[in-house]
């Protein structure tokens, strides 16, 4: 615990951003203090100009977030980004071989939350292709959850889904829910819009909990951390912070 008695966590993502910023702040307890980390694999390389080219970087993650933890004394720590996470098989393994605190990605955290809201079938939305999307829909299939995802998507690349505005996002998500059929959750991986602070509204016009990558590693932390709380505007799994399942 920090010198202000705050819990301190971090946040380590590829490349240097001030875009998440204020989406991961508006869903922090007061007494939780959030670093965001930068470990520069998108930055320094220059060869890394499309999702893929994040293969092999497993050593370099592990590396950087470990002196990264030692050197900011954080109690926990979530690795973002589902590409690094697929591209990278074991890394979560090897993390927190190296790690002596908890460690969580983003892909994991949010099976975890959708066992712990018992959902068995949930709508994945996402900016990325069909290999990305597969690639989630079996890590989630491996902890008993059914996977659907749209087909086709009204963009082409990730930079361009990243960067929808909020009526766009709405649009999509509508089509989403209209291919899907009946679904227990909708789950958001990866940058889309605003959807942090749309949680509260789609599970308002959708009648199902809504999650999102950007936000559910932190009460994945901080549950394994023995912390709970009843937070309001993002959604059910933060108001009612269910417990968590799975390690």
């Amino acid at each position: 615990m920090a010198s202000d008695g705050k819990v301190r966590i971090g946040f380590i993502a590829p490349r240097f951003t001030t875009l998440l910023e204020p989406h991961l702040l508006s869903i922090m307890p007061d007494e939780v203090s959030l670093e965001i980390e930068c470990i520069g694999v998108a930055d320094d390389n220059p060869l890394v100009t499309d999702l893929y080219d994040l293969s092999e970087t497993k050593g370099t993650y592990v590396e950087r977030t470990a002196q990264a933890v030692k050197d900011r004394g954080w109690e926990g720590v979530n690795i973002s980004g589902a590409p690094v996470e697929l591209l990278n098989p074991g890394l979560l393994d090897e993390l927190r071989q190296a790690i002596p605190v908890p460690v969580i990605t983003a892909i994991r955290a949010c099976r975890a939350a959708l066992q712990a809201l018992e959902v068995s079938r949930v709508l994945l939305i996402t900016p990325f292709d069909d290999n990305f999307d597969g690639g989630i829909s079996g890590l989630l299939k491996e902890g008993g959850i059914e996977a659907t995802y749209p087909t086709s998507k009204p963009f082409t690349h990730f930079g361009v889904g990243w960067q929808m505005n909020k009526g766009e996002a709405r649009v999509f998500i509508k089509n989403c829910f209209d291919q899907a059929g009946k679904v227990d959750a909708v789950y958001f991986q990866g940058p889309l819009s605003e959807h942090v602070a749309m949680l509260q509204q789609v599970e308002d016009e959708y009648g199902v909990p809504a999650i999102s990558s950007l936000a559910t590693w932190s009460w994945y932390l901080l549950s394994t951390l023995g912390k709970s709380y009843s937070l309001k505007g993002a959604g059910t799994l933060f108001a009612e912070w269910p417990k968590l399942k799975e390690a």
